[in-house]
């Protein structure tokens, strides 16, 4: 190997995208798991935006601290068109 050192480029800026609408692609979606607080979990993998950048996500489900039910994992299924029907498992693969 004829490795040769050059200037590094520039750390990469994490934070938080701005707020709006966005393409999307989903890279990489794992097995739905339960969290210790017994919600269920959706890892993502996804790629956003015109600059193609990579976003690490985990919808989930259950219930808050109040005991207020939510569903991310719902709305992200609306969102790439992938819900099933009501009461219904969706199709993971």
């Amino acid at each position: 190997m004829s490795y040769k050192y050059n200037e590094p480029a520039p750390a990469p800026v994490f934070g938080p995208i701005p707020e709006g609408t966005y393409d999307f692609t989903v890279l990489e979606a794992g097995e739905p798991y339960e969290s210790t607080k017994g919600n269920d979990v959706l890892p993502l993998k996804l790629q956003v935006g015109p600059e193609k950048a990579h976003i690490y996500d985990n919808p989930s489900a259950g219930t808050d601290k109040h005991g207020e039910p939510f569903d991310k994992i719902a709305q992200f299924l609306k969102a790439c068109g992938r819900a099933p029907a009501i009461g219904q498992e969706p199709a993971w693969k």
